[in-house]
């Protein structure tokens, strides 16, 4: 029985090529025939010129029934292949793979058919070609693999195409379900760059119903709801029990999207509705979107003991109500100074006491700090922030 092999390639430069005593061409053909008794793949550092292509299509063309693992990475041109290859059912060819990454590589996902995944990390950066091939399916072709995997614990996209041309990653007709996306098996959601319809209106805003082993989520991009405010539609979370980390990070000058100060006031309704049990950190940013009113409104929230009990950060970037060029709204009541992360600090202790603590805290009680940064794309004339301020006298 032959043992299983784990290949690691790094790619060289062309003049480099002619120095070689045996040339690329040899080497590709003998890593094709040793590939079949792969179990971990990865290459790195290629160009993706003809002789790469015609290589990376035979691998994904031949059966590797030990493979578990393929990686690519750092790729200097998008990988393209012939409108004549078929649809390559890398599923089949490897039966036992659980782990594909891409990491700063763009190829066509589109042509590959990927099943029984538990972990799928791609990135892809900026691409040299307009549109990127990926455009404008990237998400339906991402929602195909997920539903081929039923057992995912792991899915993190990120598409800088839709990052920096968020208007024109996707069709806004045509947005990707967030529930497409989710299986009560994934424990780790990291998007951004795709354009993400939610099932509720965004009042409502919250973490899937089915991601039931969740323990940490970002989405960053393009967000819609396609749902009118029918109160059949709206429900309130109660999927986020088992998260430890959640940040909400709502438009900004990257993804081109400035969200209406108002939608920051959802957060108060967001933080009740929720099971927020094992919730340990919090992070909330966004340009234009968090302004004083908003954080009183968090702040309020947190203020009662049973939301989110075991909370130790809260990390909060709120936006200038005096300058930057976007519109900010004025304070409730101007005379007030804004809020300094130790106040709050301060004010939570005293508020989420259950009144046990009067003279000293137990060595064993969670600590919470709490710090306030400036938005970078303001211009912040006010106080300067404090750093970490803490719930312990």
């Amino acid at each position: 029985m032959s043992l299983p092999l784990h290949l690691r390639r790094k790619g060289i430069d062309k003049d480099e090529d002619h120095a070689l005593e045996v040339p690329l061409s040899v080497l590709d053909y003998l890593l094709c025939t040793l590939f079949q008794r792969c179990a971990t793949f990865e290459y790195s550092g290629f160009t993706a010129d003809g002789r790469f292509r015609r290589f990376m299509l035979a691998i994904l063309s031949s059966p590797a029934p030990m493979l578990r693992s393929f990686h690519l990475s750092h790729g200097e041109e998008e990988i393209l292949l012939p409108p004549s290859v078929p649809i390559l059912d890398v599923g089949t060819n490897w039966p036992m793979l659980r782990e594909f990454v891409l990491d700063s590589v763009c190829m066509p996902l589109h042509r590959l058919r990927l099943t029984n995944l538990e972990i799928l990390k791609i990135y892809v950066p900026i691409c040299d070609t307009s549109p990127c091939q990926l455009y404008p399916g990237l998400g339906r072709c991402i929602a195909n693999f997920v539903r081929a995997s039923p057992t995912l614990r792991e899915l993190r996209i990120k598409y800088e195409d839709g990052n920096e041309n968020g208007d024109f990653a996707a069709d806004p007709l045509d947005p990707v379900h967030i529930d497409d996306l989710c299986h009560a098996s994934i424990q780790h959601l990291y998007l951004s760059g795709l354009w993400i319809a939610w099932l509720v209106p965004l009042r409502m805003l919250d973490s899937p119903p089915r991601l039931t082993n969740l323990s940490s989520l970002f989405i960053s991009g393009n967000v819609t709801c396609p749902c009118d405010n029918n109160p059949e539609d709206q429900r309130p979370g109660r999927a986020s029990k088992s998260v430890e980390s959640l940040k909400v990070a709502v438009g900004g000058s990257m993804v081109g999207y400035i969200p209406r100060p108002a939608s920051a006031l959802e957060l108060g309704p967001l933080l009740r509705n929720g099971d927020w049990t094992s919730l340990k950190e919090l992070t909330l940013e966004g340009h234009g979107w968090l302004s004083e009113d908003a954080l009183d409104v968090i702040i309020d929230a947190l203020s009662d003991r049973n939301i989110a009990p075991c909370l130790q950060r809260l990390y909060v970037t709120r936006c200038s109500i005096l300058g930057g060029l976007q519109y900010h709204p004025e304070p409730s009541d101007p005379s007030c100074a804004p809020r300094r992360d130790v106040d709050a600090a301060a004010y939570l202790a005293e508020m989420r006491s259950d009144g046990s603590e009067l003279l000293s805290e137990p060595a064993d009680t969670t600590r919470l700090s709490v710090k306030f940064s400036e938005c970078k794309y303001c211009d912040w004339s006010g106080s300067e922030s404090n750093s970490d301020g803490d719930l312990s006298p």
